[in-house]
């Protein structure tokens, strides 16, 4: 074989593991593109579901502040939202519940990065609750797929605690 021959054969494999590894960063950059427009995606499907929370705590009555539910998207509204309690447990001196549930009724839209404050369908003014465990259930609809989210709150100690406490 000529040294010219050889020449142009290592020329055209320098050529071939360039256009490899072109191709090798190419599918990386484009497995790496995807792989980011997916994250982007679940983070704007996580950014759908609302932030329940009861707004503090009266040691004197657990129901008299209300309960906020917030739309932390900054995209899409929350439609026909509907939110409901249920007393799972309530233990006082004068009363012992189990399963007693509350429709607030009527629907109202929750606009992207705000949110709406509802009062307790059940009042226990002056009404001492030694123990109280609350779901609070929020229907809703975004991009007109309806969804159920639920929190569970429980009255220890006198406050409000994020979800279901043993005793």
């Amino acid at each position: 074989m000529a040294p010219a021959e050889i020449e142009k054969k290592k020329l055209s494999m320098i050529d071939l593991y360039v256009k490899i590894g072109l191709g090798l960063i190419t599918f990386i950059g484009s497995v790496w593109g995807l792989y980011k427009t997916a994250e982007g995606v679940r983070d704007l499907y996580l950014q759908t579901f609302p932030q329940i929370e009861v707004v503090g705590s009266d040691p004197s009555s657990p129901t008299a502040l209300p309960v906020s539910i917030a739309n932390p998207s900054g995209w899409f509204t929350m439609s026909e939202v509907h939110w409901s309690t249920m007393i799972l447990e309530l233990k006082s001196p004068v009363a012992n519940w189990t399963n007693v549930g509350a429709d607030t009724g009527g629907l109202t839209d929750i606009p992207p990065n705000s949110h709406r404050v509802f009062e307790w369908p059940m009042k226990f003014v002056g009404v001492p609750i030694n123990y109280m465990k609350v779901r609070v259930s929020v229907t809703y609809k975004v991009l007109h797929l309806s969804r159920t989210t639920t929190e569970a709150f429980s009255w220890y100690a006198n406050r409000w605690v994020k979800g279901e406490l043993a005793r």
